[in-house]
């Protein structure tokens, strides 16, 4: 070969490694690899042993590059904004899949700790996912950052892993969350056919039987309640429904983290707040209006009473209805034992021209909606007044096949009844006497039963405390400072509870 020959082929030999941009890496050990020029192409790691294949310094120049750590080699985006791909993670061995630097750059990440990686949002808003927990092992499902990110996450501990709400808000298990501030009473509230906490506070709910009750969360029960029954349920619901099958039970209070649920003879709206509790308490049904309606016929009880019509002695006219009441706001509540004395009540009230009569508890509720009932109640019995009979004395108890009950001794005594008068609650203490030696008491020689006494004492309820049934002295009214104790000179004590 001539010379001139071979000095142009060694040229042009080192003119194509020239172009090719090939180098080699520095030279700690095992450390030599390939490395491109200002374009991207192969280069080795910058750490012994951790020789891969990276991206040049360009933008756009993303390629496989090493991790930082030695033995932390694996693949990882360039420098440039959108550049991401797939990363190692902080620590030797924590090595993941992670986002790149940008906004909206979210994929998949390791966790804070050797070992604990897991998968985690980008740092961008909305880029919620996977997340592990805070402690090594104990990875689980996490909310992101931003608001509405919640989800599963981890408990505190190291596989303590559970349910938690997201930090925009959400319902742990086992626990209610209270309404912040408490609500104020709702004249008009709404209807919920399920039970949660805050959702369901102040509003009422429907159970099995047709009674309605106003829910409150986070509230406690009267002091002056009794309980009549804690029966093993595993809801709320269940718990109204079982004080619904018991005559004496007015009102609920149910723990959720324990399921207890205490059954109460007594209670209305409470303002005592408990860290809990949810509380019910009776209520009147929604409120509808009905067309009036003119059918007259006579009869008397439930269930052969539905569709027929009753005369009181007063004159005024009622058509029965079985299993169904009104909703309407009442005008008062009154202790009764049959549909027949209900309506007889509602005949003495001018105001009053319509009755719901819940069979069970042989309570009486007075109303002045005159329309037919609209809401199914399997142990009410209703009536609505449907004019005075006038000169037809109607067919008169005798004639309406009714075999008349004898009226109960108004004066017997019953140890811790609970008795409404003119809408307001009593309870009675038999043999139990207010006693007080500083100020005087006033006697009600008219009173001429233990009712009578008690409506003369609603009637002057700010100047005394309560009042008593003396057997030689009838209704006697007594002064504030005064303290019950037993006695049997009292045939009993008369103690207002809305006080």
């Amino acid at each position: 070969m001539r010379p001139d020959n071979t000095l142009y082929l060694i040229g042009v030999a080192l003119l194509g490694l020239t172009n090719a941009q090939i180098k080699p890496g520095p030279r700690p050990s095992s450390g030599s690899g390939i490395q491109p020029g200002g374009g991207g192409s192969i280069q080795p790691g910058p750490a012994a042993g951790g020789g891969s294949i990276q991206p040049g310094p360009a933008a756009g120049g993303g390629g496989i590059q090493p991790g930082p750590a030695a033995g932390g080699g694996s693949i990882q985006p360039g420098p440039a904004a959108g550049g991401g791909s797939i990363q190692p993670g902080p620590a030797a061995g924590g090595g993941g899949i992670q986002p790149g630097p940008a906004a909206g750059g979210g994929g998949i990440q390791p966790g804070p700790a050797a070992g604990g990686g897991s998968i985690q949002p980008g740092p961008a808003a909305g880029g919620g996912g996977i997340q592990p927990g805070p402690a090594a092992g104990g990875g689980s499902i996490q909310p992101g950052p931003a608001a509405g990110g919640g989800g599963i996450q981890p408990g505190p501990a190291a596989g303590g892993g559970g349910i938690h709400p997201g930090p925009a808000g959400g319902t742990s298990p086992g626990s209610w969350t209270c309404p912040n501030p408490p609500k104020a009473y709702n004249q008009s509230p709404p209807i919920t056919t399920s039970i949660s906490c805050p959702a369901s506070d102040g509003s009422i709910y429907e159970a099995l039987d047709g009674s309605w009750y106003y829910l409150q969360c986070c509230t406690q029960s009267s002091s002056n309640a009794l309980s009549v029954g804690t029966p093993q349920v595993s809801s709320m619901k269940e718990c109204l429904n079982k004080c619904s099958e018991i005559a004496n039970c007015e009102t609920v209070s149910f723990e959720p983290s324990t399921l207890y649920c205490n059954l109460l003879d007594f209670g209305s709206f409470s303002q005592t707040s408990h860290g809990s509790q949810l509380y019910a308490f009776p209520t009147s049904p929604p409120v509808t209006k009905q067309p009036s309606m003119t059918t007259r016929r006579c009869a008397t009880t439930c269930p052969d009473a539905n569709g027929q019509i009753y005369v009181s002695p007063y004159g005024e006219t009622f058509y029965m209805s079985c299993g169904m009441r009104h909703g309407t706001p009442y005008l008062n509540v009154e202790k009764v034992s049959t549909l027949e004395d209900c309506m007889d009540h509602c005949a003495a009230s001018p105001s009053c021209s319509s009755v719901d009569f819940d069979q069970s508890k042989q309570v009486c509720y007075l109303s002045n909606n005159d329309s037919p009932p609209t809401l199914e109640a399997s142990r009410f019995a209703s009536a609505h007044s449907v004019g005075c009979s006038g000169a037809c004395e109607g067919c008169g108890k005798q004639k309406c096949g009714t075999q008349q009950q004898p009226k109960p001794n108004t004066n017997q005594c019953v140890d811790n009844q609970l008795v409404y008068v003119a809408n307001h609650p009593f309870r009675v203490k038999c043999n139990r006497c207010y006693t007080s030696t500083t100020a005087p008491t006033v006697s009600k020689p008219e009173a001429k039963t233990h009712e009578e006494c008690m409506q003369l004492y609603v009637l002057e309820a700010n100047n005394y405390v309560g009042a008593n049934w003396e057997k030689n002295g009838g209704c006697v009214l007594k002064p504030v400072g005064s303290t019950i104790t037993d006695n049997t000179y009292c045939t009993a004590a008369f103690v207002p509870l809305w006080k």
